[in-house]
């Protein structure tokens, strides 16, 4: 299970890549130490959709959020960095500090 982020400290956009790389280790039983952040997760076979629910749930878990319907869209879950943005943009949008 991800360890939840503390909602009173910023969130480091480091912090938040490791935190999406380790939750898709996790649910994809993956090495993803030569995944870069542009690379298809899905073209990969590090993604599918059984592994995509559990995803969903341990980043809502760690970073203590609930996405939206609007990001339940593949192009959000294709990338380390489109999670990553998907998390940054749940943060801003609970006011919780970003620090670059």
């Amino acid at each position: 299970m991800p360890e939840q982020m503390k909602t009173t400290q910023p969130l480091s956009e480091a912090a938040i890549i490791e935190g999406v790389r380790e939750d898709v280790a996790s649910v994809s039983g993956r090495d993803l130490k030569d995944v870069s952040l542009d690379d298809d997760l899905f073209d990969l076979g590090i993604l599918q959709s059984i592994t995509l629910v559990a995803l969903v749930v341990n980043i809502e878990k760690r970073f203590n959020f609930h996405l939206s319907i609007g990001d339940y869209n593949p192009v959000n879950f294709k990338s380390l960095r489109s999670l990553v943005q998907t998390v940054r943009r749940q943060a801003v949008q609970r006011k919780k500090s970003i620090i670059p």
